[in-house]
């Protein structure tokens, strides 16, 4: 027996006013980040990678600086990580 459509479209709703409510809030989470991430390529700029490597290091970890996630979950290459 599948979803009613109409409950469907209820709980759609309610998840959009949801996520409305907390636009304030991701707003600043995204602020957050993009200080993260400038502060990442300044570190690696000052440690010595040029540019483009400083870059591709935070295109590859994004705001996992050091990917210190994959660290703590005990990840490897041959873990599938």
């Amino acid at each position: 027996m599948g979803i009613d459509p109409l409950m469907n479209k209820l709980q759609i709703e309610l998840a959009i006013r949801q996520q409305r409510r907390m636009l304030p809030e991701f707003t600043e989470l995204c602020k957050l980040v993009s200080e993260q991430m400038f502060i990442y390529y300044t570190q690696l700029k000052q440690a010595g990678f040029t540019d483009n490597q400083a870059i591709q290091i935070i295109i590859d970890h994004g705001v996992d600086a050091g990917r210190l996630s994959w660290i703590d979950n005990g990840g490897g290459e041959e873990n599938g990580y």
